[in-house]
């Protein structure tokens, strides 16, 4: 799976547990200051795991075989990347948990 694809997947996934804590709380504005802090802090961990790539050595001049470097993916990608995958989650799983809490 590629970095984007890891990116998303962990993005979603922060958001559908924000989403949960989300639908239990009682205020709106807690729901979404939790959102904020939880987005910042998913955006920090895929900074740190994706965001700076060491550049591999370069190999000597004789060897002719191609190596493939993988290139490291801008701080600003990885916020557009998982904006929308959070916010979606988060939305959701905070609609479905806020209406379950209101019928039980």
């Amino acid at each position: 799976m590629d970095a984007v694809g890891k990116i998303t997947i962990l993005f979603a996934a922060f958001g559908a547990l924000v989403g949960l804590i989300s639908g239990v709380l009682s205020s709106e504005g807690a729901a979404l200051l939790l959102a904020i802090v939880f987005f910042y802090g998913s955006y920090r961990l895929a900074c740190s795991m994706f965001g700076v790539v060491k550049p591999a050595p370069s190999p000597p001049a004789s060897t002719t075989t191609a190596t493939q470097v993988q290139k490291p993916i801008e701080r600003r990608k990885i916020a557009t990347t998982g904006a929308l995958p959070f916010f979606i989650m988060w939305l959701i799983l905070w609609i479905i948990t806020y209406t379950i809490k209101l019928t039980a």
